[in-house]
């Protein structure tokens, strides 16, 4: 019948999503915020990046589900105050940053490779507005993308050695 194959539908949907979430950063301490932040950066689109208002209020849902993700402002951000908080020093380039190591983390890598397909590489998509210009330049995406790349390979560096010790203590 239909409702058997609309329940068995949502069901398979609900796992599926749940498997997402378990093959992300998300496994270790799922809560209602981090689904939700998981889910808003899903659903997003590319040109909803370019938007200042929703790099505003998507950070704030990033700040609140994955703290660990927000950062102190970038060398060469340029240091345009909002009036939305997060410190006289933080821009919404920051912001941008902040929500990619978030995508990074939680295992939504295609979030950043759509930005940067549609929006970064596209000539004709260009702002007279000087912040939403800057969110749309592929410069400031890609030192962001090199700098999260850096702190990757510093991370998973200290793993291996911190792996290589303990080999190390075991084979003595």
């Amino acid at each position: 019948s239909f409702e058997h194959t609309d329940t068995h539908t949502h069901k398979h949907t609900h796992r599926k999503r749940k498997r997402e979430r378990e093959g992300s950063g998300m496994s270790s301490k799922l809560t209602e915020s981090r689904v939700k932040c998981y889910e808003l950066l899903q659903s997003a689109t590319p040109k909803d990046f370019i938007d200042v208002s929703f790099v505003r209020v998507v950070h704030q849902t990033v700040a609140s589900a994955f703290p660990e993700c927000i950062r102190g402002p970038r060398k060469g951000t340029a240091k345009v105050s909002s009036p939305s908080g997060g410190g006289a020093h933080r821009d919404d380039t920051d912001r941008l940053h902040d929500i990619f190591a978030a995508c990074i983390q939680i295992g939504l890598t295609s979030v950043i490779a759509h930005f940067i397909d549609e929006i970064s590489n596209d000539a004709d998509c260009v702002s007279a507005d000087a912040v939403e210009a800057r969110l749309r330049d592929g410069e400031n995406v890609f030192r962001c993308m090199i700098e999260l790349m850096g702190e990757a390979k510093e991370e998973m560096t200290q793993v291996l050695k911190k792996e290589k010790k303990k080999k190390k203590n075991e084979n003595e």
